[in-house]
């Protein structure tokens, strides 16, 4: 596949992905996912950190939480369920990790009969920031540490 094909206009661009994501079985839209009651309960309290109106930013979260479940693979079912709780079109949470070069970069690992490394294409971990971590990033400080001297 040459680059072309991935710059079509978005609604091609994504229907086309999602044709080559449904050929495959462990990415099969008919395979059923849901989070365990455990973290149906850990969703539902990063849900409650954001307004009613602004739920959708716990994708990422979600989508990670998914993962984990998922034996590390966020699949299509993880992606239409994260979706669906949190009242978005399934092609927002999609969106949310490929860029067209990470597409390419996937397709093009499928059309090897490679497969391509499960999680994120971006580099990242987890659901942290794309440039990286950007806090908790050195020690914390103990307890006193920046206090004046009468109250260490």
């Amino acid at each position: 596949m040459n680059s072309t094909a991935i710059r079509r206009t978005t609604t091609q661009r994504h229907a086309f992905i999602h044709v080559i994501l449904d050929h495959y079985t462990d990415r099969n839209i008919q395979i059923a996912f849901a989070f365990d009651a455990e973290n149906l309960k850990r969703a539902q309290e990063i849900i409650s950190h954001y307004p009613p109106q602004y739920k959708k930013a716990a994708v990422i979260p979600l989508l990670d939480l998914g993962q984990r479940q998922n034996k590390g693979w966020t699949s299509i079912s993880v992606m239409n369920y994260v979706a669906k709780l949190l009242e978005m079109p399934p092609m927002r949470v999609y969106e949310e990790d490929l860029t067209p070069t990470t597409t390419k970069k996937v397709l093009d690992a499928f059309s090897k009969g490679v497969k391509p490394k499960p999680g994120p294409q971006s580099g990242r971990r987890t659901s942290e920031n794309s440039a990286g971590l950007t806090n908790l990033t050195g020690k914390p400080y103990g307890p006193g540490e920046f206090c004046t001297p009468e109250f260490q």
